[in-house]
């Protein structure tokens, strides 16, 4: 594996194994606070829970549950959905249960969807604020439980429909994951082409040099680098300039030991050369006969003892 391949590995490595260990770690306490299986319809859920109601839910929550605690059979009249209108007209939704029956919900509600996924009944009031889904569509709701004179069961529920992260994951969550895409593979494309510049082109130059050094090139210098090329490439292409500059002394070192032998042996060639010819001379010179008699031959070798 290069260079190249190992970065950009631990790179998607590096993002995956803490994507992982987050989102892990957020559903290890999500489930230990909440003992449910964390879901984006759970995490609404939860999230709706903390968040504080608008004017307008609190007004008509208020007005509901002192009709509800004075005169609960009123719920149950036909006067009383003339100011349940005027409620709706404040994009809130009214639902009014009797027993098991849903005997009145505004308009866009789902009766059959409201009668399956209706709360519970609590008398103690104690949990009135949720979500509630309705057809599909998510509603924060904040209910108000109570008893009708004839102590049967009844229940008023002000509904807000919001843009909950259901709907905003089925509208946008395509286009939201392809632009987190886009721009990871951006990041990608920029961090690959940085390492390119900074790392793998320098070290790719040098390794280029180094093939025509060991063709015998001595005289080529190593490549420069660009800027904000890694310390350890500039360390390392510093060391290879020593190292060949070290090697080009050695060279020429050897190739002045070389011609100063050559000299060394031109030099005694040419003093053992007249020697030895004046000797070749006189001994060729004995053997004609220049020398008549034995002294003279004698006087010769005497006045020349070479």
């Amino acid at each position: 594996m290069t260079i190249k391949s190992r970065f950009l590995t631990s790179y998607i490595g590096g993002i995956v194994i803490a994507s992982v260990t987050i989102l892990s770690i957020l559903c290890i306490v999500f489930y230990v606070t909440t003992g449910s299986i964390p879901t984006p319809k759970t995490l609404y859920q939860t999230f709706t829970k903390q968040r504080s109601l608008s004017p307008d839910e609190g007004l008509a929550y208020v007005e509901l549950r002192n009709i509800a605690k004075m005169d609960p059979d009123n719920l149950l009249e036909q006067d009383i959905q003339k100011r349940l209108q005027q409620i709706e007209l404040k994009s809130l939704g009214v639902v009014i249960r009797h027993e098991k029956e849903i005997v009145y919900y505004s308009r866009g509600l789902v009766e059959r969807s409201l009668v399956v996924h209706f709360p519970s009944f609590d008398k103690n009031n104690i949990e009135t604020k949720g979500t509630i889904d309705n057809a599909g569509g998510l509603y924060r709701y904040i209910k108000y439980d109570f008893f009708y004179s004839d102590k049967s069961k009844g229940s008023v529920l002000v509904l807000k429909k919001e843009n909950s992260f259901l709907d905003f994951l089925t509208k946008w969550g395509i286009i939201i994951i392809l632009f987190i895409f886009l721009v990871a593979i951006t990041a990608m494309l920029f961090l690959n082409q940085f390492l390119n510049k900074t790392i793998i082109k320098p070290l790719e130059n040098l390794g280029r040099t180094m093939s025509e050094i060991r063709e015998g090139d001595l005289m080529i210098e190593a490549p420069a680098l660009p800027p904000k090329t890694a310390k350890e490439v500039h360390e390392l292409t510093s060391n290879f300039e020593s190292m060949r500059l070290a090697l080009l002394d050695s060279i020429q070192e050897q190739r002045n030991l070389e011609k100063n032998r050559k000299d060394l042996i031109a030099s005694i060639s040419h003093d053992l050369k007249t020697p030895i010819t004046t000797i070749i001379g006189y001994v060729e010179g004995l053997q004609e006969g220049v020398a008549e008699t034995p002294e003279k031959a004698r006087k010769v070798f005497e006045d020349h003892p070479f």
